[in-house]
Parts: structure tokens; sequence; C-alpha cells
């Protein structure tokens, strides 16, 4: 009997491991940002693109040029070079010579860090290389807390994932993207994820909590 008690109490406590784990990553890795993908509003009717200021639910863009594209939009001998990186849908941020920035402002506890992750590419191939910038900015001061920019020229159906993190100011947070320049190779953007960086005691739960679990599988082996 006495070698059966850790057995007969492991459902309940590996359930409660797994349900600690669960909750403590999910808290901390969850977008906070509505649309990050650009799914939102579907763009799958021809000409396959929305250009308009309300093109991207959740967000408030502030300068024109940016498109709304899906995977099957072509402009006349210029096809779409690659396909979004998340979804069917992406940001072009300088359409026809303009170039596009967009914000968006979510609630934040400050003192605590957060990451900014995107997708950036050169989705239509031009002579001049394209650059696109993205923040992260405190809304209440305007001032900026964190910023970096990517450029590309040829599109090869690649995307590169950048990042950066800062600690919000106020109880809210900003992420900011734009264009740099015009007349340049067509710039996406996809895939925006804003999420809180673990605290010490989350990432110390976390470490209890694969401790525990590694200890209960130990025992029921035995």
């Amino acid at each position: 009997m006495h070698n059966q008690g850790p057995s007969m109490r492991s459902p309940f406590t590996l359930s409660a491991i797994f349900a600690a784990l669960a909750v403590c990553s999910g808290a901390t890795h969850a977008n906070l940002l509505v649309n990050g993908s650009f799914e939102a509003l579907d763009a799958s009717a021809a000409p396959y693109y929305v250009r308009s200021f309300a093109s991207t639910p959740g967000w408030t863009q502030y300068a024109d040029g940016v498109d709304l594209i899906h995977n099957n939009y072509e402009q006349p001998s210029l096809p779409v070079l690659v396909d979004a990186s998340d979804g069917v849908q992406f940001l072009d941020m300088n359409q026809g010579g303009a170039i596009g920035g967009l914000f968006q402002v979510v609630g934040a506890s400050a003192g605590i860090a957060y990451t900014l992750q995107l997708d950036i590419t050169a989705w239509a191939t031009n002579s001049v290389p394209g650059s696109v910038g993205y923040q992260l900015y405190d809304p209440v001061s305007n001032a900026v807390l964190a910023q970096g920019s990517l450029t590309d020229a040829v599109a090869d159906n690649s995307w590169a994932t950048v990042s950066l993190t800062a600690t919000a100011l106020s109880g809210s947070i900003g992420v900011n993207i734009y264009g740099i320049s015009a007349h340049q190779a067509g710039m996406g953007v996809d895939n925006v994820v804003l999420s809180a960086v673990p605290e010490p005691g989350n990432w110390a739960l976390l470490l209890a909590g694969a401790g525990l679990l590694q200890l209960q599988l130990r025992r029921q082996r035995r």
C-alpha cells in the first residue's frame, strides 16, 4: 500500500502542475494586439487588396500608403512575390509611392517589460531598397521607448523576424509601424505580436512546476 501512494495521487498532482504551467505560459505569451496578422478584414475579392484608412481593424492609420494585401493579389506585370507569413494577408507599407503608418495602443502595467515582434519582407523588387520602422512608445508622454528598422531589396519569399523590448512607463503602451521612404521596394509587414515579458516570480513558478513534474515522473517510474 505504501508504494501505491504516489501513483494514486499522481493524476491530480500532474493535472495541477500542467494547469499551473499552462496559465503562466499563456499569460506571458498572449498577443495583446488586436488583428496582429491583419486577417480581420477579408481582402480576397478582386483585386485582392484594400486601401483605405479603415482597412486594418484594431489599428489607427495616420499616413497614406497602407494596403491590405491578399496572397492572390497581382499588379499588372508585378505579381506578389511572397505569401503572408501568418494567415493569407499582410500589409504593404509604401503603396503607390506614398509611405504608410499606423499604430495601436493597449493596456499595460507600469514597470513591466513588453516585447514587440513582427515579420518584415520586400514583397516586390525595385531598383531601390525599402525600409520599415517600428517602435514601442508611451502614449501618455509620447516618449519612444525602443525602436528599430529593417531594410530589404529583393523579394525572395522569405520573412525576417525582428523584435525589441521596452518597459512600460504608464498604464498603456503603443506600437507604431511605418514606412521610411517612398519609391522603394514594396515592403510588407505581418504577424505583429506584443506580449508581456514574464516577471521573475512567473519564471520561478514555471521552474518549480517543471521540477515537480520531473519528480512526479520519477516516482511513477519507480
